[in-house]
């Protein structure tokens, strides 16, 4: 098996796998590494999915970047997310889980609905927008509990 480190913005970090498909899964002991929570917290509610590349740019990626992947509330389109999920060299596709683990800020309740995003910053900085970029495009808006939210990261030109 193949590890991938996924370091967050807090302190914590998973474990990602690759499955025999190829496709990276979450390693199966990655649930104890959640904050602690009471049953009825909303850290346990998550949303799932896929970030994968566009045909146009598979192979063309800078090696060595990092892909984010965040919760913003659904209708702001100014400031911070409400949560972010950090993967250092990313091998496509990914899967992720955003759950109240992710958020920015501690004792901020993880509540929708969002609109999922990432982007793959080629720098590995979170302020570096030069690489490509996508967001959930089934439905406009994310409520938890949504599970196969799948973006496709697409080069700017494309969009």
């Amino acid at each position: 098996m193949k590890y991938v480190l996924v370091t967050l913005f807090i302190p914590i970090s998973i474990a990602i796998t690759k499955n025999t498909s190829g496709a990276q899964t979450f390693a199966p002991n990655t649930v104890a590494l959640k904050r602690s929570a009471s049953p009825t917290d909303s850290s346990e509610k998550e949303i799932r999915g896929t970030v994968a590349l566009d045909k146009n740019i598979e192979g063309k990626l800078a090696p060595g970047g990092t892909l984010y992947i965040f919760a913003k509330k659904a209708g702001m389109n100014a400031g911070p997310p409400m949560a972010v999920l950090r993967v250092v060299h990313p091998e496509f596709p990914v899967s992720y889980i955003l759950s109240a683990a992710n958020t920015m800020l501690p004792g901020v309740k993880f509540e929708g609905p969002f609109t999922i995003h990432a982007r793959y910053s080629p720098s590995g900085d979170a302020t570096d927008k030069s690489g490509p970029e996508g967001q959930n495009t089934a439905t406009k808006t994310i409520s938890i509990g949504q599970k196969d939210v799948k973006i496709i990261l697409k080069s700017k030109a494309n969009h």
